[in-house]
């Protein structure tokens, strides 16, 4: 049996991630805060056909980079580390599900459900199309509230687990 403090390793989707900052005096108690920097990493350039791919010439114009984000760990942890390292972090298992729902399924529905009940009620096709965008408006704001709320919740921030044993490459 394990403590209910300690995270279940295997329910936590585990990113590699480069330290770039380490912040001890943000929060109170026995806490820091490390700053780690994620990227996407794709396996367009081992691929043979990315001259030809559509995936990997949209991925060239829309390539976000790095991401940073906090990490909260113990401070005496903390201590151990240097900017630089990589480091591993956890991730609840089923919260990019549930962000892929959100994101990718909420909006069209809202769009659809929005320009259908403006037609019925208004009887005119530009009132259904201004629907459309209000629904897909309405859809955005609610997602980054919605995503805002979570993140504050401890099941849902990232968990520092260790160093880790390779770079990123390998």
């Amino acid at each position: 049996m394990h403590n209910q403090q300690e995270p279940i390793i295997e329910e936590l989707a585990i990113e590699r991630a480069r330290l770039i900052a380490i912040d001890r005096n943000s929060t109170s108690g026995d806490k820091a805060i490390l700053w780690v920097e994620t990227s996407q990493t794709s396996s367009c350039s081992k691929c043979e056909a990315q001259s030809g791919c559509q995936h990997s010439f949209l991925g060239r114009w829309f390539d976000r980079g790095a991401d940073s984000l906090p990490v909260i760990c113990e401070l005496d942890q903390a201590d151990l580390l240097v900017v630089g390292q990589w480091v591993n972090v956890g991730f609840p298992a089923g919260l990019l599900t549930k962000a892929a729902l959100l994101s990718y399924v909420f909006p069209p529905v809202a769009m659809i459900a929005l320009a259908i009940a403006f037609e019925q009620w208004f009887d005119s096709e530009l009132l259904a199309i201004g629907g459309a965008v209000m629904g897909f408006l309405l859809a955005l704001a609610t997602i980054r509230r919605v995503t805002a709320k979570q993140f504050q919740l401890p099941g849902f921030q990232p968990q520092f687990l260790g160093l880790s044993n390779s770079s990123p490459l390998s």
